[in-house]
């Protein structure tokens, strides 16, 4: 054994006496880059009060409420309100009307939409058009 790591465990015994000199887990506790818990919380609670709103309406409010800090790109919101809401997306499919003018006469444009969790829409095909 090395100097070096008979000092690593003499520390280790003086900190946390026999416990200390159990084998530890190698991996990281927490990565470099990781999102505080304090951050997830506030994008979470606020998420929580305000359902509909997508994540770069959430960081504009969390950064006009909160100044001073610095907030996580709009990515990163969206992936912690996803790891908060359980994760992935429930599809029910919805349709929806959108009435358009062209000329003199009007087109009946339909398409269907996926909804996603917390009340967001994504187009799901190319919307046909029926005359």
């Amino acid at each position: 054994m090395s100097r070096e790591t008979g000092y690593v465990w003499l520390r280790r015994y003086q900190r946390n006496g026999v416990a200390g000199l159990l084998e530890l887990n190698p991996a990281p506790q927490r990565h470099a880059n990781q999102t505080g818990e304090e951050v997830e919380r506030a994008v979470l609670e606020l998420r929580q009060a305000h359902m509909r709103w997508e994540p770069w309406k959430l960081k504009r409010i969390l950064e006009r409420d909160r100044p001073g800090r610095a907030w996580p790109p709009t990515s990163t919101i969206c992936e912690i309100v996803k790891r908060g809401a359980g994760g992935g997306t429930q599809e029910a499919p919805v349709h929806r009307a959108v009435r358009r003018a062209s000329g003199a006469r009007q087109r009946l444009e339909l398409g269907v939409v996926r909804r996603f969790q917390g009340g967001g829409f994504a187009p799901a095909m190319e919307p046909g058009l029926i005359r």
